[in-house]
């Protein structure tokens, strides 16, 4: 249900583990705990389970991204920016790589558009990203956030 915000958290830069929406709730604990990781969720009885279980755990109640971008930023205290040299792939979580246009195979390059020489580059799934219209949508959500 936090798709679209674990993908926002990964362009920024963060190491984000995105629960498959079929996944049971004691396996999406259990990985969580496994993984030691920080665990948001809009589910009030995950939550719980959550909080029984001993996870660092972040509860949001909120349906729109501004409010919970807020809530994960105040919880975990830190600031809503991308950095764009940690920025990861939003599909796959792998860390991307600065690379010049012609340096990624060729069948990868016909998604980029005119005019854009460097892009970031994920080597797992072969996508690149540019820093077109979808970043700077990003850049005005986390600043209005």
């Amino acid at each position: 249900m936090l798709t679209k915000t674990g993908r926002m958290f990964r362009i920024m830069g963060y190491d984000v583990k995105i629960a498959v929406s079929s996944s049971k709730d004691e396996e999406i604990i259990e990985e969580a705990k496994r993984e030691n990781r920080v665990f948001v969720t809009r589910d009030k009885l995950l939550y719980r389970k959550a909080v029984l279980q001993g996870l660092n755990v972040i509860y949001t109640p909120h349906s729109d991204q501004y409010s919970i971008l807020r809530d994960i930023a105040r919880s975990l205290g830190i600031k809503l920016r991308i950095d764009l040299s940690k920025t990861r792939c939003a599909r796959c979580n792998q860390p991307l790589k600065v690379k010049l246009k012609e340096e990624i195979p060729i069948e990868d390059r016909r998604s980029i558009p005119e005019g854009y020489w460097t892009v970031f580059y994920c080597y797992r799934c072969r996508r690149p990203y540019w820093l077109g219209s979808h970043y700077s949508t990003l850049i005005k959500t986390l600043n209005i956030a």
